[in-house]
This record gives C-alpha cells, structure tokens and sequence, in this order.
C-alpha cells in the first residue's frame, strides 16, 4: 500500500473519531441544584413560580444528566406540579442540551411529556425559553447551578 494513502486513510480516521467526541456534563458524577425562576402558562393564563430542580451528572465523558425532583412554589399558591421524574438531560454541544421526558401538570392540565432545547451558558446557568409542549401549554425557565455545571465539547 502507497505510504501517501496509508498517512491520508490514519489522518481521516483521526478525524472522524475528534468529530464522534460528544460533549458533556462537567464536572461529571456530581449532583447539583438547579434555584430560579419559573413560568408555565396555557390559554394566556400564565403561572410565576420559583423552581428548585435536584439532579446528578452522568460518569466522566457521557453526556447525560438525570432531574430526579422538582418543586414548584410562589407566595400565591404555583400551580405547576412536576410528573414523569426522572427527566434525562442530554450535552448536545457547547452551551446546548435536550431534556427528555418533561412532564408538568398546570393547573391540573397535563402538559407533556415532550423533548426540549436547554442553553447552559459559561455561569451554568441552565434557560428554557418559551417551549411549546404538548396541550397547548408553554415554559420558561432561568435556572443558575450549583454546583456551577457547564457543557464541554
């Protein structure tokens, strides 16, 4: 074999393998806090919460994450009701996740289960911007972490 294609055939696959690396969670195995604000809303009648979300990153180099609790609360009574726990968080990219399994109730609606986008920006702070999900009802979300849990490429 040609020793040129032989150096070509090494560097694409060197390649291919840099480009299968999946992003992830960091710091890995660590359980974390998810404290901040939270809206759900369906027909315009929107609910202003205050959002605690548990969970726990996955072993080192896996781009999962599971929410194993949710609470919901406000001064006035929050009616959103976390269901289906627990959810799955997926490192999609730098900055980006999925979470898997989202399932509230609102008002004593059910709302979801449905897969949405996540940013997560360098502070860790996880933001869930107007989804839609299923049964018309949509959610809003600014969560900061503790500890601070990123996305690495």
């Amino acid at each position: 074999m040609n020793m040129t294609i032989l150096a070509g055939a090494c560097l694409v696959a060197l390649a291919l393998a840099r480009g299968a690396d999946a992003a992830s969670f960091s710091p890995s195995a660590t359980s974390f806090k998810l404290t901040g604000t939270v809206q759900g809303a369906r027909n315009d009648r929107p609910q202003q919460c205050s959002g605690v979300l548990k969970g726990v990153t996955g072993a080192a180099g896996t781009a999962g994450a599971k929410i194993r609790a949710a609470t919901f609360t406000s001064t006035s009574g929050c009616g959103i009701v976390a269901t289906g726990l627990p959810w799955t968080l997926t490192a999609t990219g730098p900055g980006a996740a999925s979470l898997a399994g989202l399932a509230i109730t609102l008002n004593g609606i059910a709302c979801g289960p449905d897969t949405i986008p996540i940013t997560i920006d360098a502070n860790g702070v996880f933001g869930i911007r107007a989804v839609q999900m299923r049964h018309g009802c949509s959610f809003i979300a600014t969560l900061p972490s503790k500890p601070k849990i990123t996305v690495t490429p």
